[in-house]
């Protein structure tokens, strides 16, 4: 809103920032706005009305400046400064509202598709003490990718006849998409190789 630069640009404020630097008003807006879209909420403003007070204070300082012996151009300045500070309003409310969407957005669970492997084909797998099956009702069997599953910290153990079950951990399926696992060979301790999915 202060530079004209897509939104997609935001924070940086591009070729104009030696414009916005050098005029006071301007920085001060700048760093108003910056505030207002700050991804840590405890930063932000805590509602409208305390990005407002922040506002009219800069506003203050403007109209202190006007009243020490100001002209038209400085008044001039004044109206554009208003109309930016409006502007910033407007824009500062529908930015903490798509702040609030985008922060419950990313806070609720993601959905992932994962790679499941062992080096004995057709191990079941279960997530936390239940059989993963496909929407048919099918268990799922190693190898395979299972779609659809939430990007949370799992139990993960494969299940094969004839062997013992296989018990890999607890995995984060937010960061780790593919799960390699072998049975030991002898009694030796089984083996994991977590990748994450890039």
């Amino acid at each position: 809103m202060i530079t004209g630069s897509p939104v997609s640009r935001f924070p940086a404020l591009q070729s104009q920032a030696q414009a916005i630097l050098a005029d006071g008003r301007l920085a001060a807006l700048n760093r108003v706005a910056i505030q207002a879209c700050d991804p840590d909420r405890n930063v932000r403003f805590a509602d409208a009305s305390a990005m407002r007070e922040e506002l009219e204070r800069l506003l203050g300082n403007e109209a202190a400046a006007r009243s020490a012996g100001s002209n038209r151009t400085s008044v001039a300045r004044s109206t554009r400064f208003r109309r930016r500070v409006l502007i910033a309003v407007s824009s500062g409310l529908g930015l903490l509202t798509v702040a609030g969407f985008l922060g419950w957005r990313l806070a609720s669970p993601t959905r992932v598709d994962v790679n499941f492997v062992t080096d004995r084909f057709d191990a079941m797998i279960w997530l936390d003490g239940e059989l993963l099956r496909d929407p048919a009702g099918t268990p799922y069997t190693t190898p395979c990718t299972v779609p659809n599953l939430s990007a949370d910290v799992h139990q993960v153990v494969f299940k094969q006849p004839g062997l013992a079950d296989l018990e890999v951990g607890r995995i984060d399926f937010a960061t780790t998409r593919e799960i390699v696992a072998r049975w030991p060979e002898g009694g030796g301790v089984w083996r994991t190789e977590p990748q994450d999915g890039r």
